[in-house]
């Protein structure tokens, strides 16, 4: 199926919006970001300091990366499009969607680099989750294909309990732009899982 340039999910604009911070004094982390992965399909994320999410998709991504502030994706998402096409004039961004077109800057500040938080490889142990990261889960799940948020099949891997655990969401691609999508989750300090 091919894709227009520059035109994103809505979907997925609302499931990284699930981890990305709200009212944090970074204000760089009340935003989601728009970047390109190696073959130039647009890779979106949300990221609030202790949990991320990295939505990669079939999207042909042409512009520079975005940061995007929450205001933005949460009117986006009160419009209901299906997809959201982006442009730019090197100064604002536009956002069209639903017959109607937002315009602001992009958000500025250093995003974090995000990639550096993703395991690289995993292997048996437990992690302490805090609940809150759980239900980030469930509400992406909800945000990218609502009709499967009931019983998702979510794939959970840990290296240890000191280390970043990954969930990957695998039935949640079919019939979508949506090629990968992994939430990433810092463990709770202080709590040590339970040898099994």
């Amino acid at each position: 199926m091919a894709h227009t340039d520059n035109n994103l999910p809505l979907s997925a604009l609302l499931a990284a919006l699930v981890t990305a911070a709200k009212n944090d004094v970074r204000f760089y982390l009340n935003t989601v970001r728009v970047e390109t992965d190696r073959d130039g399909n647009a890779i979106i994320v949300g990221c609030n300091g202790h949990c991320l999410l990295a939505v990669n998709t079939a999207c042909p991504w042409k512009l520079p990366a975005l940061t995007i502030p929450r205001d933005v994706v949460e009117q986006l998402g009160k419009l209901k499009p299906t997809g959201v096409e982006f442009g730019t004039d090197g100064t604002v961004f536009t956002a069209k969607a639903g017959g109607s077109t937002l315009t602001c800057a992009d958000a500025g500040g250093v995003y974090p680099d995000w990639q550096q938080a993703v395991p690289r490889n995993t292997t048996p142990g437990g992690a302490a989750i805090a609940m809150e990261y759980m239900l980030a889960a469930a509400n992406v799940c909800k945000a990218l294909r609502p009709e499967l948020s009931k019983r998702p099949q979510i794939n959970v891997s840990a290296n240890g309990d000191a280390t970043a655990f990954t969930m990957s969401f695998g039935e949640l691609l079919d019939s979508s732009p949506v090629t990968n999508t992994m939430l990433v989750v810092m463990p709770m300090r202080g709590y040590k899982a339970p040898a099994l």
